[in-house]
C-alpha cells in the first residue's frame, strides 16, 4: 500500500564496537524528513497478543539491581509526584509504596557493576515515574509487546533482502504499538526510495515464507538472549525479546 512516512532524528546514542557498551547520548535539532513510498505491513490480532501477554511469558522480569543510588532516587521520584501514580492519580496506600517506573528500560543503558556507571544515567529523575502497581502492570505488558515487535522487525528486516535479492538499504522497517490504519500492533517494512520500486509488494507475496524462515532464523540462532544476526542485541529490544519472538513466530506460522 501507499506510505507516507514523516521522520525526525532527535539524537543518538554512543555505543562501544566491541563490548556495545553504552558511551553516552546526545540530542540533535535535525529538520523533519518526509518519504512517500510503498510499505508491507504485518498486524497482530489483539486476541492473540491478549492471550500470550495472559500466559505470562511476556512479563518483563525485574533486574536484581539498578545502580548503588537507586533506593535514594525511588524516594525522591515518590516525593517529587506527592506520592501519587502519575497515571492515575492513585495515592499511595498504608503499607503499599508506589513502584518507580523507567521511562527508558534501565537495560538499554547497559549498565555494569564495577565497569561502567551507566546507572546514573538510567536513573536521573527525568527517566522515572511513579506508578501504582495496576498502571505498572500494564505498563510492563506494552513495554514487553514492544520489545517483541522491535525484535521481529529487526529479525523481518535482516532476511527480506535475501529474498529480494536487494541492497539491505532499501528496505527501511518501523513497529507502531497502535498503528493507525490497523489500529493494532503492526511491523512495517517499507521501500526507502521515493515512490517505491516495488519490493513491498514483493513482500506481500512472499509473506508466508518469510514468516517460516524468520522462525526458522530465530529457532536456530546459537545466541541466548538475542543478537545483531537474529533479534537485535538485549538492549535494543529488551531481555527475553528473542523468547517471545519465537514464541510470537510459533503462533503465527503455526496458525
Amino acid at each position: 500500500t501507499t506510505l507516507f512516512r514523516s521522520t525526525r532524528t532527535t539524537g543518538y546514542r554512543q555505543f562501544s564496537l566491541s563490548h556495545h557498551e553504552l558511551l553516552g547520548t546526545a540530542t540533535l535539532d535535525m529538520p523533519e524528513q518526509e518519504l512517500l513510498t510503498t510499505g508491507y505491513w504485518l498486524s497482530l490480532h489483539r486476541e492473540l497478543v491478549t492471550a500470550l501477554l495472559d500466559r505470562g511469558d511476556w512479563t518483563v522480569a525485574p533486574l536484581l539491581s539498578y545502580g548503588p543510588n537507586w533506593q535514594q532516587q525511588r524516594q525522591r521520584v515518590r516525593r517529587r509526584d506527592h506520592y501519587r501514580c502519575r497515571h492515575c492519580g492513585r495515592p499511595e496506600s498504608p503499607g503499599r509504596e508506589h513502584d518507580v517506573h523507567h521511562i527508558r528500560p534501565f537495560r538499554t543503558f547497559d549498565y555494569r557493576p564495577e565497569e561502567n556507571e551507566n546507572y546514573l544515567l538510567a536513573n536521573r529523575l527525568s527517566n522515572l515515574i511513579t506508578l501504582c502497581a495496576e498502571c505498572h502492570a500494564q505498563i510492563e505488558a506494552q513495554d514487553a509487546v514492544q520489545g517483541t515487535l522491535t525484535g521481529l522487525a529487526h529479525l523481518m528486516v535482516g532476511l527480506a533482502p535475501l529474498y529480494l535479492m536487494c541492497d539491505p538499504g532499501d528496505l527501511q522497517v518501523t513497529s507502531d504499538l497502535n498503528f493507525p490504519y490497523a489500529q493494532a500492533p503492526t511491523i512495517v517494512i517499507y521501500d526507502s526510495i521515493p515512490g517505491g520500486v516495488g519490493l513491498a509488494a514483493a513482500l506481500y507475496a512472499l509473506h508466508r515464507e518469510l514468516l517460516r524462515a524468520s522462525l526458522e532464523w530465530v529457532a536456530h540462532c546459537p545466541c541466548s538472549e538475542g543478537c545483531p544476526a537474529c533479534t537485535g542485541a538485549p538492549p535494543q529490544a529488551g531481555a527475553g525479546s528473542k523468547a517471545r519472538v519465537k514464541q510470537l513466530l510459533q503462533e503465527i506460522v503455526g496458525g
